[in-house]
């Protein structure tokens, strides 16, 4: 998987986003481009966060290109 993007726009905080609490809703964020594949059938929609291209040193996430960063599951009837 070979991609071409340009700089991540940070905020001008220590952690690089604007507002640096983690949401409660969500398990972790990253700075880092990537893919989101979803996969869908009648039991389940599957996600997928994909790593796109090497991480930059402003990056706080490290993976190679093509990894999976993150997943979950959402089953049918949820």
């Amino acid at each position: 998987m070979s991609t071409r993007h340009g700089p991540q726009v940070h905020a001008p905080t220590e952690c690089r986003w604007k507002d640096c609490k983690t949401p409660a809703n969500v398990a972790f964020r990253a700075i880092h481009h990537g893919f989101v594949k979803l996969t869908v059938s009648n039991e389940a929609i599957a996600l997928e966060t994909i790593c796109a291209g090497p991480s930059p040193d402003e990056d706080n996430i490290r993976c190679d290109d093509g990894q999976i960063i993150d997943e979950v599951t959402i089953p049918a009837g949820c």
